[in-house]
């Protein structure tokens, strides 16, 4: 208690000293804290089930097509379901879309999911009111039930309790409701699952899973994400080897749909964070890294205080302290003055988390679970006293061996008699001008490649592009006939309305992150070269209405775009993008070809037009194959109306809202966009990670900055009497300059060079976020060489300044 008295009259007869060095450790503390609380959040802390370590997700893949984790079919969800002997449950899903939930006013959409009758239960999540979904209730005969959210609960239905087993209208059918789910119910979306549409996190209302049905033939449509909870005591690798072998039957078995195709188990909490796992921990990193630099400036002002009191310490030396007791002395004042430090930093993190999830990307999960828990404060106390330990050994390792002697006498005055404290100082900057290196470098290869991906053609043109959902269904569209009529009438509304120029409709809009492929299998290409032995032709699917690809500004490279009389009374067309005519059609005109799949029908397509490619799935993704067909042959029950238009987009969706409800007001539009944003938002992953590694890099290089300007200044006063005799004997002023100069970028240099290493060695972690840039790109070295040479020079130019006009007279007066 003592020292840690004499630590604090210490740092408060030295304010000036004080403030900086607590907020310097609350800024590398505090961006500390605040990235950890992400990391333990969304990475570190366990998902919010029962035995959440025994959750796994079992999908399929397809190594040869690029397919690693894909969402399996029906038959092979209940083959697995069958045949395993690993997993205590499996349970299966699907998201079902937006769907209009009818009551005794207008419709109100709810976003509906299907589940098997062990989902929940495989999660250990129990309902608040009435039962789950029962087996039996698997059969389409006996399947219409549905669980509600708590939040749909309380909302529409006013938290009654007596909404248990009444009849509710859910599209075009009635169900009934058997139980309501808690609002702390948490489903996630997997990351980077293939085949999958986003929106599982977001539900209200979940339906029976028809397992029990026709759709246990379709082996080629895989929609459905199997969950699996492992057996106690069984682990994932146990879980992969059966699951491998039970592939290899199904293979044998159904040759034409999983030939090919393998399963994968892998833990579902990966998953489901498996696309912001690298980006957290190169952040991590980095503002680790911030904390190092922080550090080495606060050792050295250690160093230069500990260099002002050097006699006081001397004489507490003579009089008897041991080294022991002044060791504890140095780390009562560096912990004290940490302690304060990470107080600031957590004040600090308070607000800077309230900033960083503003910043973070939509997609990621988890982000509500960001706080400062008791973990979070473990980690600031054991970093308070890392970084604590870490600059008050500093002194201690100056002054260890240091000659008690030589500091008592008159001319020892400052450090000049210790030159391990010197060099400690010197060998503390070069380390800070490498982190500060590595952290520039790593910003630099982030924002070239950012740039170029905003240089990047999407393929379509994004400006005055609004995009609306409509979910098309009910009694009176039960049909494909019927929704075909419905998309003729909705178009001829929209080109009807003032200020629009052209308006279509899709079923999956380029670069929307919320929607899965369609990937379909092609049978056979005309003049397509023969394929290899096990080869399969797989193309994206999209259906298109005439005058899409005017709409949406995409260009015609060979051969027509759908017109209105390519409708069911016509021959089957097809439209291609360029990516399938140079894998499939390798110099040759595809137009006039046909192409057949199972998807199409019994009747090929005839190939009437080669449009350029689109970055449908992010923009610095390869263009995949693509087929278009026309919507006014074949139409979904989920389309997207995308229109060009001049006015302001809110003006715009309520123009199409307006349209969508004059030809089906039960059913209408949602999820109002731009297409600036959708390509804005594909973009947010590498702009979330480079935001961050631009701030960290600049916090420390004005870190490095002021280090080196300290350190320098140190070297100037210890030096004072030194210059002065130099200058008296005659020496210019220049010289003065230049040693100085010389001294500071000698420290420079060297830290530059192992930084140099340092990044071309680290930087290749950052091969995933880059896009046309090489880790080792010359340009951006050289860019982030010459900032910090110019930084440099500045903080070395105002001490050497100084030194130079030292006056012989002022500095020698004292002898």
């Amino acid at each position: 208690m003592n020292d840690l008295k004499f630590a604090l009259r210490q740092l408060l007869k030295n304010p000036g000293f004080t403030a900086v060095a607590v907020v310097t450790l609350a800024l590398g503390i505090g961006a500390n804290t605040a990235i950890f609380s992400v990391v333990n959040a969304i990475l570190l802390r366990p998902l919010p089930y029962t035995d959440p370590d025994r959750l796994v997700a079992v999908c399929e893949s397809n190594p040869r097509l690029g397919w690693h984790q894909y969402v399996t079919s029906m038959g092979a969800y209940v083959d697995w379901r069958r045949q395993n002997s690993v997993f205590q449950r499996l349970a299966a899903g699907t998201v079902l879309g937006p769907s209009p939930l009818f009551g005794k006013t207008e419709a109100e959409l709810v976003r509906v999911a299907a589940v098997s009758s062990d989902f929940f239960p495989l999660l250990g999540i129990q309902p608040i009111l009435g039962r789950q979904i029962a087996f039996e209730e698997e059969n389409p005969d006996r399947g219409d039930v549905v669980l509600l959210s708590e939040g749909l609960w309380r909302e529409r239905f006013g938290a009654d309790r007596g909404v248990l087993n009444r009849s509710v209208r859910l599209g075009d059918r009635s169900f009934t409701v058997v139980g309501v789910m808690p609002a702390s119910v948490k489903l996630f979306d997997p990351a980077g699952v293939q085949g999958w549409d986003n929106g599982f996190s977001k539900c209200d209302l979940w339906r029976a899973l028809p397992v029990d049905s026709g759709l246990q033939k379709a082996r080629s449509y895989r929609a459905f994400l199997v969950l699996g909870r492992l057996k106690p005591n069984v682990s994932i690798a146990q879980a992969q080897t059966e699951m491998t072998n039970i592939a290899r039957q199904q293979a044998r078995e159904y040759p034409d749909s999983n030939s090919g195709w393998t399963i994968t188990v892998q833990s579902w909490q990966n998953t489901v964070v498996r696309n912001v796992r690298l980006s957290l921990v190169l952040l991590c990193g980095a503002v680790g890294f911030v904390l190092l630099i922080v550090a080495a400036n606060l050792a050295n002002l250690c160093l230069a205080r500990a260099a002002s009191r050097q006699k006081e310490f001397a004489i507490r030396l003579t009089l008897g302290a041991g080294r022991l007791r002044m060791a504890r002395q140095f780390l009562a004042e560096s912990l004290l003055l940490s302690g304060l430090g990470g107080a600031a930093g957590l004040l600090f993190a308070r607000w800077s988390i309230r900033l960083l999830i503003g910043l973070i990307p939509a997609t990621v999960p988890r982000t509500d679970e960001i706080s400062l828990d008791s973990r979070v404060l473990g980690f600031t106390f054991a970093t308070s006293l890392v970084v604590g330990l870490l600059f008050g050994l500093a002194p201690l390792l100056a002054f260890w061996r240091s000659d008690v002697n030589g500091f008592l006498k008159p001319e020892a005055r400052g450090s000049a008699g210790n030159r391990g404290g010197r060099r400690l100082r010197a060998s503390l900057v070069t380390s800070q001008v490498a982190l500060v290196m590595i952290l520039l470098t790593g910003a630099g290869l982030l924002t070239r490649s950012v740039r170029r991906l905003y240089e990047v053609n999407p393929g379509f043109q994004p400006e005055h592009l609004v995009a609306l959902d409509v979910s098309i269904g009910g009694p009176g569209y039960t049909n494909e006939f019927h929704r075909i009529q419905f998309v003729e009438q909705l178009l001829a509304r929209l080109s009807d309305l003032p200020g629009v120029e052209s308006a279509s409709a899709v079923d999956g809009l380029p670069l929307d992150a919320g929607r899965g492929n369609m990937d379909i299998a092609l049978t056979s290409i005309e003049g397509s070269p023969p394929a290899t032995p096990g080869e399969k032709l797989v193309a994206v699917q999209r259906l298109v209405s005439p005058g899409y690809f005017r709409t949406m500004g995409i260009s015609l490279a060979r051969g027509r775009f759908f017109t209105g009389r390519d409708n069911t009374n016509a021959a089957p067309v097809v439209i291609i993008n360029e990516a399938l005519a140079r894998r499939y059609l390798p110099g040759r005109d595809p137009v006039g070809k046909r192409m057949g799949s199972p998807d199409f029908g019994p009747q090929p397509c005839e190939i009437v037009g080669v449009i350029n490619d689109v970055r449908q799935g992010s923009l610095d993704a390869t263009p995949e194959p693509e087929v278009f067909r026309p919507l006014l042959q074949e139409c979904f029950s989920g389309i997207t109306i995308v229109a060009r238009s001049a006015s302001a987009p809110t003006q715009t969706f309520a123009a199409v809202r307006e349209a969508v409800a004059g030809v089906a007001r039960s059913w209408p539009a949602y999820n109002p966009r731009t297409l600036d944003r959708l390509v804005s938002a594909s973009l947010a992953p590498r702009r979330f990670a480079l935001e961050l590694m631009g701030l960290f890099a600049g916090l420390a290089l004005v870190l490095a900055l002021v280090g080196i300007y300290g350190v320098l200044s140190c070297v100037v006063n210890e030096r004072t009497r030194e210059i002065g005799i130099r200058l008296a004997l005659g020496a210019q002023r220049r010289e003065v300059l230049r040693m100085i100069l010389i001294r500071g970028m000698r420290s420079v240099a060297v830290g530059g060079l192992i930084g140099v290493a340092g990044a071309c060695a680290l930087t290749r972690f950052l091969r995933s976020l880059l896009y046309e840039v090489s880790p080792n790109d010359p340009f951006t070295l050289g860019v982030v060489v010459l900032l910090l040479v110019i930084v440099a020079l500045a903080a070395c130019w105002l001490p050497a300044r100084r030194a130079a006009r030292v006056d012989p007279i002022v500095a020698l007066r004292c002898e």
